[in-house]
Parts: structure tokens; C-alpha cells; sequence
């Protein structure tokens, strides 16, 4: 049986982050584990709070996942901060685990999940590693710094990213 890591935040309300992934892995037969980043509140009114989980932590998850159980592939979400972003892509580096990245950015219903200061992190650290990148139209303007109001500037973006 394959293992699948997803490494993102938790979603009290069950339709988003790791446990929407522990579900989709189930569903696809597949052994799936988790590293938490962040703890949110929230609902289908938006994000009422979040709580990070510190660095040091997820590194722990990590590193304890990777040295026992060991992952055949894995999948990001919420990572939050740069230094989260940071820990991930060493330790996915070190681990040779190839990933997709999906550049969670805000909640469905609102609510920011990816600090300002990250994104550039995010860019530099994780997409020149990761197998693919998963972004909504949000955030791959964000990511590749273009306006996309249509197909070609998807294309654009696409290629830029």
C-alpha cells in the first residue's frame, strides 16, 4: 500500500485541510499521514482563528514520520509561515519525497492562511522542488505576479510559475 503525507492545517469543520486529505487518501486505498502546521476555527462563515503550531513541532512530525513510517509521496497545504515553508522543503529535500504543492492562500469562506511574509518563501523553497503546483486563479496571480482575467493569462501565469 502506498504512504502519502499531507503536511497542512486542521480544519475543525472537516471540509478543507488535513482531514478533507486523510478522507481523499481513504477513499483512493491509500495509508495517509499528516503533519499539522496550524489549528484553525472556522466554518461556512469564514476563519475565526488560528493558532500555529510551532516550527519545531512540525519538524519533529516530520522528521518522526520520515525516519519510521516513511512516505511515498507527499501533499502540502496551509503551511502558514516562512519558517513552516522552510522546515517542509529541507526535510522533503532530504527525504527525496516528491510532492505537490497546493499554495493554500485563504479559506474558501475567507480568512487569510498564508502570512504575508511567506509567499516569497513559498516561491524560492518549494516550487523548484515539488512535482507540481496546484494554485486556484488567486493564487497563481499572486505567485507569478500577472493579472489573470482569462485562458491565455492563465497560460501565461502557468508558464511563469
Amino acid at each position: 500500500m502506498k504512504r502519502v503525507m499531507t503536511i497542512g492545517g486542521s480544519d475543525c469543520s472537516g471540509g478543507a485541510g488535513i482531514q478533507a486529505d486523510i478522507k481523499t487518501f481513504s477513499a483512493f486505498g491509500v495509508h495517509g499521514t499528516s503533519v499539522l502546521t496550524a489549528i484553525t476555527a472556522q466554518n461556512s462563515d469564514g476563519v475565526q482563528a488560528i493558532q500555529e503550531v510551532p516550527v519545531k513541532i512540525v519538524e519533529q512530525q516530520l522528521e518522526s514520520i520520515m525516519s519510521d513510517i516513511a512516505v511515498d509521496y507527499a501533499k502540502t497545504g496551509m503551511l502558514y509561515s516562512a519558517g513552516i515553508i522552510a522546515v517542509a522543503a529541507t526535510q522533503l529535500k532530504r527525504y527525496d519525497v516528491p510532492f505537490v504543492l497546493d499554495p493554500v492562500m485563504k479559506a474558501g469562506a475567507g480568512g487569510i492562511l498564508l502570512e504575508d511574509n511567506a509567499l516569497n518563501t513559498l516561491i524560492e523553497l518549494l516550487i523548484p522542488i515539488c512535482a507540481v503546483v496546484t494554485p486556484n486563479v488567486p493564487e497563481a496571480s499572486r505567485i507569478s505576479g500577472l493579472e489573470i482575467r482569462n485562458i491565455e493569462d492563465a497560460k501565461l501565469a502557468a508558464l511563469k510559475i
